[in-house]
């Protein structure tokens, strides 16, 4: 649940003097903010008959009382009333804010249930000179701006596109200013759309004075933590011009946590707090948020030529935190979708990027008509600009097709061996492209093309065993560290995302890489010269496999704090990190472990069962069916069968929780998919489980080889374009799950002859 409450500072003292006394020297500064109390929806006792606000009020209750606690306890420190301690309140806000402590000591007994967050929308000195250019601030006045600006903040939070658009769970809003424009505000909103509201919201007015007796009727606990968010706001506004102080307000710590944006496509991680502006810049700024909400691309085109060119006021503040991440965005998102690679241009770049990412869509429809149907280009006359420049259509879907079939060779259908062909298709593509400066699109696009036609032939040469990924590999991290190419990394998963552009120009990814790849190829002293270059603060322990065991494992997760690592700070543990050390172990160290190390191992492995610091599954889930893989191989190797017994039982469920809803296969006898069948056969076969073992790399077999048979009939369809080394039939019918399994019949009759099989088409972290 939300519980809302409206704030203001500056101007607005002409009509709502604020609970705390205005900063020295800023007085006009004016901030209209809401302060959120959000329960996240915690309903801990459900009961079908009770309302949510009932259920969560106690939540809202016992956070009222955490207020009144923490403003008894600063007056009671400084031995005044809480009108003449505004310092000393603006110095605790953060800590309490954040944890809900005064001095780092609690200040009631049960913990808080909630967090705050805060939505700010700053009123700019030029809009503020224009409307009194008298140096006069009349009531009158004040009051048409504020209910104004309220009614801006309100529309703008609940529309489509606003944070609080179609949000079920806000209940209630209240202020001590113009409760019929707040109420009037909601009624238009909930006119406009009937669904924005699922349920009513209550506005309420609230008395603008605070009592410090209890107990009181007086409940202006929420409006006076926000009158002193809002001082805070203002004393922390520094800078030569209104945009520097901006940008300072933006970066600080506690604004940092707490500040969100009003619109939902700016909600992603920041570096900065997110402060809204209303100015004359909205008549350009709104429009260019809802067309870029609506993908309104080529109307975002024009407003975008609005935009004023200088930087006076409030503008350079408004460009650099919402109109230049816009554009950045939808820039991202028309390079990934249409060409295959996500572009990151520099700001002076943006309108090249632009002019070339709109229309690029028509010229493909139009270079389609031409070579397909027949008909002129642009026959409905619909793409007439003049300021689009020449771009080889033919070219980037040579490498959007190119590097599809990439992703999917390797991701799904594992052909491996299949992707060199491609490579080197894109690699003379890259070879002959015209490029006409190193300032254009096209420049980044071939660079980074480049860079991961290279990332798919490592890939292809790893898991097909030869040496060459080694040298290519060392080519893609230095080529990385020396000149770094931005590219927005997907997520966590090592092994999942291999496929994945992004993991061509993250470094962790690729030295990851590098270092299973020593491993699977027996390389213990490429291995242990690397490892040392990328996690020293572990590796440098050498074979200490306590030590390092204890920091992988260790409950607190990223800070350790035990016998074996004098209080070292380390990451958090991660899946693919510890699958790592699991393999080199195994591969490299056995003989360094004995009983007495893998009981440690086993303890501290089974501890993070119940440990939700870890969710294993959740991040890089591949990688963790990996690591139990390994798991059930050392306790097998050290003759502990129960535990071995229980990874296999617990990674069983695992994985029927996966598929609880089914998939395509699960009528037909193949609940799991290839990689899922693979790690357990595996696992079953440590267990000395032959014929369970033997069925299961049958059922891995029979879904690869389902996967082949569709990837060459997709060659053959399109006429083996990458002229791959595979029979295609042009005229064979797509083949179906159903039918292939229904079909299908054993292949061999021993497990090795199987793995042996499976060797060229699941990767080395599958076997």
């Amino acid at each position: 649940m939300h519980h809302v409450t409206i704030s203001t500072t500056g101007i607005f003292n002409a009509i709502r003097p604020s609970l705390f006394p205005p900063i020295e020297g800023k007085e006009t500064t004016t901030f209209l903010l809401g302060l959120d109390f959000n329960t996240g929806g915690i309903i801990p006792f459900y009961d079908e008959g009770q309302d949510d606000v009932v259920v969560n009020g106690p939540h809202v209750e016992l956070e009222r009382q955490r207020i009144r606690a923490f403003v008894k306890a600063v007056c009671e420190e400084m031995g005044k009333p809480f009108e003449e301690c505004r310092n000393a309140f603006l110095f605790s806000l953060p800590e309490f804010i954040r944890y809900g402590t005064y001095n780092g000591q609690p200040l009631l007994e049960k913990p808080r249930t909630g967090e705050y967050e805060a939505y700010v929308l700053y009123k700019s000195h030029r809009g503020r000179k224009l409307l009194f250019q008298q140096g006069r601030q009349p009531k009158d006045e004040v009051q048409y701006v504020f209910d104004n600006m309220l009614r801006y903040f309100i529309t703008t939070l609940f529309s489509d596109e606003g944070t609080y658009g179609y949000l079920a769970d806000v209940k209630h809003i209240e202020t001590s200013l113009s409760l019929g424009v707040l109420q009037q505000s909601l009624e238009d909103i909930k006119a406009a759309d009937e669904d924005i509201f699922s349920e009513g919201i209550d506005a309420f007015s609230v008395p603008n004075y605070y009592v410090m007796t209890e107990p009181t009727q007086v409940h202006s606990e929420f409006l006076l933590l926000a009158d002193a968010l809002g001082a805070y706001m203002v004393q922390a506004m520094d800078g030569e011009t209104e945009s520097d102080a901006l940008k300072t307000l933006s970066r600080d710590r506690l604004l940092q946590n707490i500040c969100e944006s009003m619109y939902k496509m700016y909600m992603g991680p920041s570096e900065e707090a997110a402060i809204g502006v209303y100015d004359e810049c909205e008549r350009w700024l709104s429009p260019l948020i809802q067309q870029c909400w609506n993908s309104q691309y080529t109307m975002l085109r024009r407003t975008l030529k609005q935009v004023p060119t200088y930087d006076d006021g409030v503008l350079g503040f408004v460009k650099e935190q919402q109109v230049f991440p816009l554009v950045a965005h939808v820039i991202w998102e028309l390079s990934t979708e249409n060409l295959g690679v996500a572009l990151r241009p520099k700001v002076h770049q943006y309108k090249q990027y632009l002019d070339v990412l709109v229309p690029y869509v028509d010229r493909v429809e139009d270079l389609y008509r031409k070579r397909y149907v027949g008909v002129g280009d642009d026959p409905f006359g619909m793409n007439k600009a003049d300021d689009m420049p020449p771009v080889d259509v033919e070219l980037c879907c040579h490498v959007y097709c190119a590097l599809d079939a990439c992703q999917r060779a390797i991701r799904g259908e594992r052909m491996y061996h299949n992707v060199i062909p491609i490579v080197n298709f894109l690699d003379d593509l890259v070879a002959h492209a015209d490029i006409p400066s190193p300032d254009s699109w096209l420049y980044e696009y071939m660079l980074k093309v480049g860079r991961l036609s290279k990332w798919y032939r490592a890939l292809a040469y790893a898991f097909t065993g030869r040496s060459e990924a080694e040298s290519l590999l060392k080519e893609l991290i230095q080529a990385q560290e020396k000149d770094p190419l931005e590219y927005e990394s997907c997520s966590d998963a090592f092994i999942y995302n291999l496929a994945n552009p992004s993991s061509a120009f993250d470094l962790k990814y690729l030295q990851l890489a590098l270092l299973h790849f020593y491993v699977e190829t027996d390389n213990r002293i490429g291995y242990e010269r690397y490892i040392e270059t990328v996690y020293p603060p572990l590796f440098s322990m050498r074979f200490d496999w306590i030590s390092q065991m204890h920091v992988l494992l260790n409950e607190n997760g990223h800070e350790v704090e035990d016998e074996y690592t004098q209080g070292n700070h380390y990451w958090n543990y991660t899946n693919a990190v510890f699958l790592l050390w699991l393999k080199a172990v195994w591969h490299f160290h056995l003989d360094h472990m004995d009983q007495a190390c893998w009981d440690e191992l086993g303890t501290l492995w089974d501890a993070t069962y119940d440990n939700p610091n870890y969710a294993r599954h959740t991040q890089d889930h591949y990688a963790y069916l990996e690591c139990v893989k390994y798991m059930v191989k050392l306790a097998v190797h050290f003759g502990d069968i129960r535990r071995a017994e229980m990874y296999k039982r617990n990674l069983q469920t695992l994985i029927d929780e996966e598929y609880k809803f089914g998939w395509a296969g699960a009528a037909l006898g193949y609940p799991w998919n290839a990689s899922d069948y693979s790690i357990m056969a595996q696992i079953n076969e440590s267990l000395g489980k032959l014929d369970l073992a033997k069925e299961q790399y049958d059922k891995t077999y029979a879904l690869v080889s389902f996967a082949q048979d569709k990837w060459r009939y997709f060659e053959g369809k399109h006429g083996n374009i990458w002229d791959l080394p595979i029979s295609v039939d042009p005229e064979a019918t797509q083949p179906t799950l159903t039918e292939w399994l229904t079909n299908y019949i054993p292949k061999f009759s021993t497990i090795d002859e199987y793995k042996k099989a499976l060797v060229s088409w699941m990767s080395y972290v599958f076997h």
